[in-house]
């Protein structure tokens, strides 16, 4: 009887390998696109992760953006005739990614680099801290601020945060010149450390004559 199990068993995982085999014959795809379709799997499923830990789901706007531009990532490595409608399933990968979460995988092997540029009093040292929720940057109103274009780096949910902060711009047309000496140093920063994300504060409830005073 348990050799007939095992017979049942072998026949199985032969018709398995047999079927992907004829599957992958079907399609078209060549062997050499079997590694390209396991690094996209493998960005759905980190993705997939790090919506998680930002308390995102798959139907956010802007995951399921990211997840759809994955798909035709995929769509367009592959062949005329690989499954179109499986280039946008993501099933499998929502799937692995709950499942690397609930066993406690800390490691994403993802940073993320922010800028922060604008006017000076306007919120930027605030949001640093709101990022961390910790204190990273002096909020002090009778402090004089950032001075130099500096780095903080701080950890949010496991990912690596880092924060390009940078000294206030000013509103006067006579600072001109402060500011563009602020502008040539964040220029002189960022190549060697280019951000992912921008974030420009303004005070725009403060109207000017012909927005001449924006740097």
């Amino acid at each position: 009887h348990s050799r007939a199990n095992g017979t049942s068993a072998s026949n199985g995982t032969s018709a398995s390998r047999a079927s992907q085999v004829a599957e992958d014959q079907t399609s078209g795809e060549p062997g050499e696109n079997n590694e390209t379709r396991e690094k996209l799997q493998m960005i759905r499923v980190k993705f997939l992760r790090l919506a998680h830990r930002l308390g995102q789901t798959p139907h956010n706007v802007v995951v399921a953006q990211v997840l759809y531009r994955l798909g035709l990532a995929k769509q367009l490595r592959g062949s005329r005739n690989s499954n179109r409608t499986g280039a946008f399933r993501f099933d499998r990968e929502s799937a692995i990614a709950e499942q690397q979460e609930a066993a406690g995988h800390e490691g994403l092997d993802f940073t993320c680099t922010i800028m922060v540029l604008g006017k000076t009093g306007v919120g930027k040292s605030a949001t640093i801290n709101s990022i961390f929720d910790e204190v990273k940057s002096d909020t002090d109103a009778f402090h004089l601020g950032t001075k130099k274009v500096q780095e903080i780096v701080g950890t949010v949910q496991g990912i690596k945060i880092t924060v390009i902060d940078t000294p206030g711009l000013l509103a006067s047309s006579a600072d001109q010149q402060h500011n563009d000496k602020v502008l040539r140093s964040v220029k002189h920063f960022i190549k060697k450390t280019p951000p992912d994300i921008v974030l420009y504060f303004d005070q725009l409830d403060m109207q000017s004559r012909d927005y001449g005073d924006l740097p």
